[in-house]
């Protein structure tokens, strides 16, 4: 922030004792007959407002559109466009009597991305800092977990688990609206408003850390919920005994969706050391396997997922692992599991892909059951 002092000479002409009129003079301007002149000097400050856009795997993204908000209306709006490099950048000049602090809000949008969107409160700073917003592609990779689910999975868990005993009985109603508001209402702008409250009063809460998390991530705010689930894993690892599994299990499914397959595995082992029978960590678990082709690790995760009650997927993901390990029954059981009397012409894309790829097998082993006669397996020996 840049601050600049501009001289301005008052004229004020009195009419019926109203002030009707501001005129504006360059600097050094005297007093003549006439109205009654005054001269002030007026401060401004230039804001640099700057920032990157990448994709998820850490790319940027360039002629992504850039929407720069500071809350005045159209006249605080910038439409801009990101760079090759993924930057882009703008100036604001303001009048320090009415902006001693800003606050900025900025979305980024392009063809085929889920928009992103951060808030960046500036406050009266000095300097300004980039602002990083990261794009994800729409058409998420079928073989990951996806937001929704993550969300519709530990959301509740983290309801369930939250404390009882707030300090602050407006930090209870906070809650309350903003996880209904996130898994009742899907408004995620709302939830993030109510939940950041509940966090500034009870700062302490791990549970309500992940919950804004969730909310943020699902506004498209992925840096800043990033930023919140690394805060809530610190805080529940300064923490005694006992030990809380979800930040690990959200910090895990982050990097398997940045393709960091051995880091997601890592954050789930320490998870699993904790709860070695939670059923989403055995199946996260097994999915990373899967995606790291370890079929053998992959089966034998996902068949204690299974039976510790994981969701359906977990069958899905097994089938494809007993498939690559060569067991086509045992898959094919697994897949039938999964469908549970579903048509598998009704499935996405990728599961009936599987399937079909299961009756070929099937059709194909069938086949080679038919031995040839006795008669033609004859014994050859060596000559001498």
């Amino acid at each position: 922030m840049v601050r600049i002092k501009v001289q301005v000479l008052v004229c004020l002409i009195s009419l019926c004792g109203s002030t009707i009129a501001l005129a504006q003079a360059p600097p050094g301007a005297s007093r003549g007959p006439g109205p009654l002149t005054e001269l002030h000097s007026i401060e401004k400050a230039v804001w640099h407002v700057f920032g990157r856009v990448t994709g998820l795997n850490g790319k940027p993204v360039s002629e992504a559109t850039v929407r720069v908000s500071i809350g005045t209306g159209r006249l605080g709006l910038r439409t801009l466009q990101t760079d090759l490099q993924g930057n882009f950048a703008t100036d604001y000049e303001l009048l320090v009597e009415q902006y001693k602090k800003l606050t900025v809000t900025v979305v980024a949008s392009k063809s085929g991305y889920s928009d992103a969107l951060e808030t960046v409160d500036f406050g009266a700073a000095d300097k300004t800092w980039g602002i990083e917003l990261t794009l994800r592609e729409k058409s998420q990779d079928p073989d990951q977990l996806s937001q929704a689910d993550l969300i519709q999975y530990v959301a509740p868990r983290l309801r369930q688990a939250a404390a009882a005993d707030w300090k602050s009985t407006s930090a209870a109603k906070d809650w309350e609206r903003g996880v209904d508001e996130l898994l009742e209402q899907h408004d995620s702008a709302r939830a993030v408003t109510a939940l950041r409250r509940v966090v500034q009063r009870e700062p302490s809460c791990v549970e309500c850390s992940l919950m804004l998390g969730l909310a943020q991530m699902d506004s498209g705010a992925w840096n800043s919920a990033t930023r919140q689930f690394s805060e809530a894993a610190k805080l529940a690892s300064d923490r005694e005994s006992p030990r809380k599994t979800e930040p690990l299990l959200i910090l895990g499914v982050l990097e398997s969706w940045q393709h960091q397959y051995k880091k997601a595995a890592g954050f789930f082992m320490q998870a699993l050391a904790v709860a070695p029978s939670d059923p989403l960590l055995l199946q996260e678990l097994g999915r990373v396997l899967v995606l790291q082709q370890n079929w053998e690790a992959a089966n034998q995760y996902l068949a204690e997922a299974i039976k510790a009650g994981a969701p359906a997927e977990s069958r899905l993901l097994r089938a494809r692992a007993l498939l690559s390990l060569g067991d086509a029954p045992e898959a094919t059981t697994e897949m039938k599991n999964y469908l549970g009397g579903r048509e598998a012409k009704g499935m996405p894309p990728f599961v009936r892909a599987l399937y079909t790829e299961l009756q070929d097998r099937m059709q194909l082993e069938e086949y080679t059951k038919v031995r040839l006669p006795r008669s033609s397996s004859a014994k050859f020996t060596s000559k001498r």
